[in-house]
């Protein structure tokens, strides 16, 4: 733990105070003379390009530090989201008008010809004996006529 705090130290250092003053201070050196050369060349009005450097820097900055904050803070939500996602229903039910859809995740050991007849053993308790449509990768079940 005692490692991991140094560690998180020497980053912090070098994110938070060296790479943005070094960034800060040659993009801005650089840019300042061009846009310097800017308005001496073409006009004292491109003095707006001073704010967009700067709103640009600092931008990144931020960019930078928000980064770093997400390297070393634990985040929790993060955490429960996986967990949710982990733990999610393995089978997913929707339906549309008189369509009804299952959907299982690729994760699971679970094969259509076994679905298939799982369904088709609820459906005859419900009277749907007549099989209407049977191909490789569908089947419809229909109760016969009375």
């Amino acid at each position: 733990m005692e490692k991991n705090k140094k560690n998180y130290k020497l980053i912090l250092i070098f994110a938070v105070v060296i790479f943005p003053l070094i960034f800060s201070i040659s993009v801005g050196l650089v840019y300042s003379l061009v846009i310097e050369f800017l308005m001496k060349l073409v006009s004292s009005h491109l003095i707006f390009l001073y704010s967009i450097l700067n709103v640009f820097i600092l931008v990144f900055s931020i960019s930078s530090l928000s980064s770093v904050y997400l390297q070393i803070v634990p985040r929790p939500l993060n955490r429960k989201i996986k967990e949710t996602k982990e733990n999610a229903k393995e089978i997913i039910e929707s339906s549309r008008k008189d369509i009804n859809k299952i959907t299982i995740d690729d994760n699971h050991k679970v094969t259509f010809e076994s679905l298939k007849k799982e369904i088709e053993d609820q459906y005859h308790k419900l009277g749907f004996t007549e099989i209407a449509y049977n191909r490789s990768n569908s089947f419809i079940l229909k109760k016969p006529p009375r």
